[in-house]
């Protein structure tokens, strides 16, 4: 039986090829991840002030409506103050909490 000899090496010397070609792919897809990644997190680098500056943004603007509606809130003066002190407090921590995080300079 030389000829069954003869396909099975073949066939070993064809695992053998696949088998390799299937590490070589495993490590360019790991190199590609690991660029991938790095690209991601030089981006999310350069996007952090953004995101401080329109963080900070919407806390303003939410602080500036609600101000708004509190002068123009019906009720008594004791209404009127619990509520300041809520909108203040909301507002210090949210700028606190953004320092703490390094959002603010």
């Amino acid at each position: 039986m030389p000829g069954s000899t003869n396909s099975l090496k073949a066939l070993e010397i064809r695992r053998r090829l696949l088998t390799s070609e299937a590490e070589i792919h495993r490590e360019r897809i790991g190199h590609e991840w690991r660029e991938f990644k790095a690209s991601f997190q030089a981006l999310e680098g350069a996007a952090r002030p953004i995101r401080s500056f329109f963080s900070i943004a919407s806390t303003v603007v939410a602080g500036i409506s609600s101000f708004k509606r509190l002068r123009g809130a019906k009720g008594g003066t004791l209404s009127k103050i619990l509520a300041g002190a809520g909108l203040v407090s909301t507002l210090w921590m949210a700028v606190r909490s953004r320092s703490r995080d390094g959002g603010l300079p």
